[in-house]
């Protein structure tokens, strides 16, 4: 009874993230403030210096197949020009789906009054989706109707892996100031198809998701911030997914150096609440932990997610 317990808890968190079902298929992240280009590319150029983010996220332990996600991204400004670069990666595990995607940025800043700033950005790359036959079985199928059609035409496909590639593109525009911000990006703008070894598995493809993002930065004092953030997603046939964030940052001085510790809080309405906090040791090297708790049904069967993020923070561009 175990065992079909795990089975049918793993085929639920798969079935979150795959791509037919109504629910996102792109990996989320908690501590996504500190690392917004992931989710618009317009933000490459909008900081005065080059930045890099590692993070690794796993979804719902003690629950086999549950998502893992490893991203990679790297971003900063041009020298003499309003505009900026930058690229990422990620893989997504889930079950027996391996997600992996590589995206390159350009985005261009114009002045709009003496406060504000427009950033607009485009993503281009491609995208991998791999199944691992050997992991499913033919009871499990029933649980995949998007594979289930494949197997039934080549049972042989079962035992075997099968994957896809696909072109993908991104953009976005992004609105700020010294202490404000607000952003708006689509992700998956060719809304390509997946044909597992050349063979069509019905409507799966990537659907459009709309990222919008705002946020404001209060300057209590000279030491101690507070950032309130709220971000929406949209993707047509699932629920509108709305998050709330604030976090609380505080200058300290180490070895005559100035550093930030930080702590925040978060609420994925109808999914998950989160508890933050890390540092910015010497304003160069980030540290963060995110731990959720999850709301859903899956919540008793799993001890939390939890996200790690390390980066680095280069000197200013002059």
């Amino acid at each position: 009874m175990k065992r079909y317990l795990k089975i049918t808890i793993t085929i639920l968190a798969v079935l979150i993230w795959l791509p037919d079902v109504k629910a996102q298929q792109d990996p989320q992240l908690s501590q996504y403030m500190w690392n917004p280009y992931t989710l618009n590319p317009a933000v490459a150029g909008t900081l005065g210096s080059y930045q890099v983010r590692v993070n690794s996220r796993f979804q719902w332990t003690g629950i086999n197949g549950a998502p893992q996600t490893y991203q990679l991204a790297a971003y900063g400004p041009s020298v003499t020009k309003r505009m900026g670069w930058g690229g990422q990666l990620y893989s997504d595990m889930v079950g027996p789906i391996n997600t992996t995607a590589f995206l390159l940025s350009y985005a261009y800043n114009v002045q709009l009054t003496e406060e504000f700033s427009l950033s607009a950005g485009l993503s281009l790359g491609g995208l991998q989706y791999k199944v691992d036959g050997s992991k499913l079985d033919a009871g499990d199928l029933v649980f995949y109707p998007e594979l289930m059609d494949l197997w039934q035409r080549d049972p042989a496909l079962l035992a075997s892996s099968m994957s896809a590639f696909a072109p993908d593109a991104n953009m976005g525009v992004y609105l700020y100031r010294s202490n404000m911000q607000f952003g708006i990006a689509a992700q998956h703008l060719f809304g390509s198809k997946l044909n597992l070894n050349n063979q069509s598995v019905g409507l799966n493809k990537l659907k459009q998701h709309i990222y919008a993002t705002g946020g404001y930065i209060l300057n209590v004092n000279r030491e101690l911030a507070v950032e309130p953030t709220v971000l929406f997603k949209f993707m047509n046939g699932a629920p509108f997914v709305p998050e709330l964030n604030c976090k609380v940052t505080y200058n300290v001085e180490v070895r005559r150096k100035q550093s930030q510790v930080w702590g925040g809080v978060s609420f994925r309405y109808g999914d998950a609440a989160a508890l933050m906090f890390g540092t910015v040791f010497e304003r160069r090297y980030l540290i963060g932990y995110a731990f959720d708790w999850s709301f859903t049904k899956l919540g008793q069967y799993t001890s939390g997610t939890h996200e790690v993020m390390i980066g680095i923070l280069f000197d200013k561009i002059k």
